[in-house]
Protein backbone atom coordinates (compact mmCIF):
# COMPACT_ATOMS: atom_id res chain seq x y z
CA UNK A 1 0.00 0.00 0.00
CA UNK A 2 1.51 3.53 -1.05
CA UNK A 3 2.47 5.83 2.20
CA UNK A 4 3.08 9.51 1.61
CA UNK A 5 3.06 12.51 4.23
CA UNK A 6 4.34 15.79 4.05
CA UNK A 7 5.47 18.56 6.37
CA UNK A 8 6.67 22.50 6.14
CA UNK A 9 9.82 23.68 7.93
CA UNK A 10 11.29 26.97 8.73
CA UNK A 11 14.57 27.98 7.00
CA UNK A 12 16.50 27.26 9.96
CA UNK A 13 19.66 24.67 9.68
CA UNK A 14 18.54 24.14 13.55
CA UNK A 15 15.60 21.78 11.96
CA UNK A 16 18.33 19.23 9.66
CA UNK A 17 18.84 16.93 12.64
CA UNK A 18 15.35 16.57 13.35
CA UNK A 19 14.45 16.03 9.78
CA UNK A 20 17.21 13.12 9.73
CA UNK A 21 15.70 11.54 12.81
CA UNK A 22 11.87 11.87 11.01
CA UNK A 23 12.95 10.80 7.94
CA UNK A 24 14.57 7.50 10.26
CA UNK A 25 11.14 7.54 11.59
CA UNK A 26 9.24 7.17 8.62
CA UNK A 27 11.38 3.99 7.69
CA UNK A 28 10.93 2.22 10.87
CA UNK A 29 7.31 2.84 10.46
CA UNK A 30 6.81 1.56 6.95
CA UNK A 31 9.08 -1.04 6.68
CA UNK A 32 11.41 -2.99 4.04
CA UNK A 33 8.89 -3.32 2.06
CA UNK A 34 8.32 0.63 1.01
CA UNK A 35 11.35 1.92 2.36
CA UNK A 36 14.36 -0.68 2.39
CA UNK A 37 16.82 0.26 5.10
CA UNK A 38 19.74 0.58 2.63
CA UNK A 39 17.85 3.39 1.31
CA UNK A 40 17.90 5.38 4.19
CA UNK A 41 21.04 6.71 4.28
CA UNK A 42 21.10 7.94 0.36
CA UNK A 43 17.96 9.42 0.60
CA UNK A 44 18.93 11.30 4.25
CA UNK A 45 21.92 12.53 2.73
CA UNK A 46 19.91 13.87 -0.71
CA UNK A 47 17.31 15.43 1.81
CA UNK A 48 19.53 17.23 4.10
CA UNK A 49 22.00 18.56 1.50
CA UNK A 50 18.30 19.60 -0.63
CA UNK A 51 17.12 20.90 2.58
CA UNK A 52 20.70 23.09 3.31
CA UNK A 53 20.62 24.66 -0.62
CA UNK A 54 16.96 25.78 -0.26
CA UNK A 55 17.87 27.70 3.43
CA UNK A 56 21.81 28.89 1.82
CA UNK A 57 20.98 29.69 -1.69
CA UNK A 58 17.01 29.70 -2.49
CA UNK A 59 16.06 31.90 1.17
CA UNK A 60 19.86 33.77 2.01
CA UNK A 61 18.95 31.80 5.91
CA UNK A 62 15.69 33.72 5.79
CA UNK A 63 14.31 31.71 8.65
CA UNK A 64 10.38 33.16 7.58
CA UNK A 65 10.43 31.24 4.39
CA UNK A 66 9.23 27.96 4.65
CA UNK A 67 10.53 25.06 2.78
CA UNK A 68 7.88 22.14 2.16
CA UNK A 69 8.76 18.18 2.08
CA UNK A 70 6.82 15.89 0.80
CA UNK A 71 7.50 12.22 0.23
CA UNK A 72 5.90 9.73 -1.25
CA UNK A 73 6.63 5.38 -0.90
CA UNK A 74 5.28 3.10 -3.59
CA UNK A 75 6.97 -0.38 -3.18
CA UNK A 76 9.03 0.53 -6.36
CA UNK A 77 10.81 3.90 -5.64
CA UNK A 78 10.95 6.82 -2.85
CA UNK A 79 10.02 10.44 -4.12
CA UNK A 80 11.05 13.13 -2.43
CA UNK A 81 10.11 16.88 -3.27
CA UNK A 82 11.36 19.77 -1.58
CA UNK A 83 9.63 23.06 -2.02
CA UNK A 84 10.89 26.41 -1.74
CA UNK A 85 10.61 30.30 -2.26
CA UNK A 86 13.67 30.27 -4.81
CA UNK A 87 13.59 31.04 -8.61
CA UNK A 88 15.10 27.11 -9.35
CA UNK A 89 17.96 26.05 -11.15
CA UNK A 90 18.31 25.51 -14.86
CA UNK A 91 20.66 22.35 -14.68
CA UNK A 92 21.01 19.62 -11.43
CA UNK A 93 22.98 17.92 -13.14
CA UNK A 94 26.53 18.14 -11.49
CA UNK A 95 30.10 17.62 -12.05
CA UNK A 96 32.80 16.73 -9.61
CA UNK A 97 33.18 19.75 -7.46
CA UNK A 98 36.21 21.58 -7.60
CA UNK A 99 37.87 19.77 -4.28
CA UNK A 100 39.52 23.80 -3.42
CA UNK A 101 36.16 25.25 -3.61
CA UNK A 102 33.30 25.45 -0.57
CA UNK A 103 30.43 24.78 -3.48
CA UNK A 104 29.06 22.76 -5.68
CA UNK A 105 28.84 19.58 -3.52
CA UNK A 106 25.26 19.15 -2.38
CA UNK A 107 23.99 18.65 -6.10
CA UNK A 108 26.68 17.12 -7.02
CA UNK A 109 25.91 14.09 -3.53
CA UNK A 110 22.13 14.54 -4.38
CA UNK A 111 22.91 13.12 -8.33
CA UNK A 112 25.32 10.31 -7.15
CA UNK A 113 23.11 9.16 -4.28
CA UNK A 114 19.80 9.35 -6.04
CA UNK A 115 18.46 7.96 -9.17
CA UNK A 116 16.83 10.84 -10.70
CA UNK A 117 17.30 14.60 -9.53
CA UNK A 118 14.88 17.33 -11.35
CA UNK A 119 14.20 21.05 -10.98
CA UNK A 120 10.63 21.80 -11.37
CA UNK A 121 8.70 25.50 -11.45
CA UNK A 122 4.65 24.34 -10.19
CA UNK A 123 2.43 27.29 -10.14
CA UNK A 124 5.25 29.56 -9.34
CA UNK A 125 7.28 27.64 -6.95
CA UNK A 126 10.08 26.17 -7.17
CA UNK A 127 10.88 22.04 -6.29
CA UNK A 128 13.54 19.67 -6.09
CA UNK A 129 12.22 16.50 -6.69
CA UNK A 130 14.76 13.91 -6.26
CA UNK A 131 13.38 10.06 -7.20
CA UNK A 132 15.07 6.96 -5.56
CA UNK A 133 14.53 3.11 -7.40
CA UNK A 134 14.11 0.16 -5.14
Amino acid sequence: MPFSCELTIPSETSKLAPLREWLASVQGLVGEELFPKRALFPCTIALVEAVDNAIFHAHDENGEKPISISLRLNGKGITMDIGDCGCGMKNVAADIPDEMSDRGRGLFLMNQLMTRVESLVIDGNHRIRMEYEI
